[in-house]
């Protein structure tokens, strides 16, 4: 395997040139740089293939040579503008930093400003505020149940608010004068860059979720709950009709099925893998590739003090239960390093000891990845992949509905096993049950194996 997966049919170029850099792509001519950019592999490859020199392994000679570029610098757009967290920040943080470190003039739009500020401090990067609001002229939806539902909860589902939120970040996308813009869950972003000519090249990142495929109509993500096929569909149209007088406001062409929002752009790269996927049954010409994980942060020290022989590393967010989590992981006899963004210090100091470290920074996931036994987590699809593509078994405590769906594959893929935290006493039980039956290390092993393509650490030398 060569570190990549399409889920199309056409073959992907993978041809290696070893000795070229970020720097000689942007260092050439504009015609050159028009080729390699014009592929729409060259900005998202770096973070997930390329090695800490920016040095990129695959040919990406292509036939256009109509994208336009200054002769020194090309302009790059980020977008994020829905969910919250590290998981769409340490992500691109590589990404950013080497495109930056090579003469590019970089912009991130994020709905946070403070938090995005905090996590790329050290990186030369102009960050915008994106137009999103936690209030919303939409009617909410709960619990929401699709992905246009989502959509509709957060703008989609008022014709005023999508069109002042859409032009807004059209004209956020004008005033950068993009070459190339890159999204990540941002639905607004993808609307807006409908009135852009094609040489503005687009980019869409993310984890299945995130990225819904082109299909009709959306699937119910809470197949469990009794069903509501009519009113999800019912939503759906609502969705489409607005974005589709948005588009005929606007001049251009309207859809004829919401999903061309999201299939319609350059190219797709998935952070995840097929099976975690779930719009996979759906896919056509997306790319699954893997996250570079975070090499800077924590290194981890482990207490292996009389009597504990396992590592477990713990990743959990601020929460109404979190006393009461960590009280039941306090009982396991392991030795923990745990992540807990933004802990209240007196958390930190009431359970911080010997064997049990609490950070409130991030730690560094190829370390952890490596020396783990067993990870506990919410289920975030980036932290997840990183585990059990090391072959660590994981039990999940869902807080939100894509890690729930995670945690429902990962236990139907007998890989580990999740925890409804109304109970949060039975992480102990379930987590000693992960360790000790045999299965599920067999099992998260198989699947590393079948992805360690994806997952070297060596890619370069392992594509020729």
């Amino acid at each position: 395997m060569s570190g990549v997966i399409s889920s199309g049919s056409a073959p992907l170029s993978q041809s290696c040139s070893r000795s070229a850099c970020v720097g000689e792509f942007f260092g050439v001519t504009k015609t050159s740089v028009g080729k390699w950019l014009s592929s729409g592999y060259i900005l998202v490859f770096l973070s997930h293939f390329g090695d800490n020199q920016g040095r990129f392994p695959f040919d990406l000679t292509h036939d256009s040579t109509s994208f336009h570029l200054s002769d020194n610098m090309a302009k790059i757009l980020f977008a994020w503008e829905l969910g919250a967290g590290f998981g769409h920040l340490l992500p691109v943080r590589s990404m950013l930093q080497c495109l930056s470190a090579q003469g590019n003039q970089v912009f991130f739009m994020v709905p946070d400003l403070a938090f995005a500020a905090r996590v790329l401090d050290s990186i030369p990067v102009t960050l915008l505020q994106a137009p999103v609001h936690p209030t919303s002229l939409s009617r909410q939806i709960e619990p929401m149940r699709s992905f246009p539902q989502i959509l509709f909860t957060h703008g989609f589902g008022n014709l005023i608010e999508l069109k002042a939120k859409v032009n807004a970040t059209r004209c956020l996308i004008e005033s950068v004068k993009a070459d190339v813009v890159i999204c990540d869950h941002a639905p607004l972003t993808l609307l807006a860059l409908r009135s852009f000519p094609v040489s503005v090249k687009k980019i869409q990142i993310g984890v299945g979720f995130t990225v819904p495929a082109d299909h009709f109509p959306f699937r119910d993500l809470r197949p469990w709950l009794p069903s509501a096929e009519g009113q999800l569909l019912q939503d759906e149209l609502i969705v489409l009709q607005n974005v589709n007088d948005y588009l005929v406001s606007a001049n251009l062409s309207s859809l004829e099925r919401l999903g061309q929002l999201f299939g319609e752009v350059d190219q797709t790269f998935l952070r995840t893998i097929p099976e975690l996927d779930p719009y996979a049954q759906w896919r056509s010409h997306e790319i699954y590739v893997r996250d570079t994980g975070h090499s800077d942060g924590v290194i981890p020290i482990w207490s292996m003090k009389s009597g504990i022989t396992k590592k477990c590393f713990v990743y959990l967010r601020r929460h109404p239960k979190l006393p009461n989590i960590l009280k039941s992981l306090k009982l396991l006899p392991f030795s923990m390093i745990v992540f807990i963004p933004d802990c209240p210090p007196e958390i930190v100091s009431a359970f911080t000891s010997e064997s049990f470290f609490i950070s409130t920074k991030p730690f560094n996931t190829e370390a952890v990845t490596r020396e783990a036994d067993i990870a506990i987590l919410h289920g975030g699809m980036n932290m997840t992949m990183s585990f059990l593509l090391c072959g660590v078994p994981v039990v999940i405590l869902p807080i939100q509905l894509e890690q729930t769906l995670t945690a429902i594959r990962v236990a139907e893929l007998g890989i580990g096993k999740h925890v409804d935290l109304e109970h949060p006493d039975m992480i102990g039980v379930v987590t000693h049950e992960v360790l000790e039956t045999s299965k599920f290390r067999s099992n998260v092993r198989k699947l590393a194996e079948k992805y360690s393509g994806l997952m070297s650490r060596n890619i370069l030398d392992e594509v020729v």
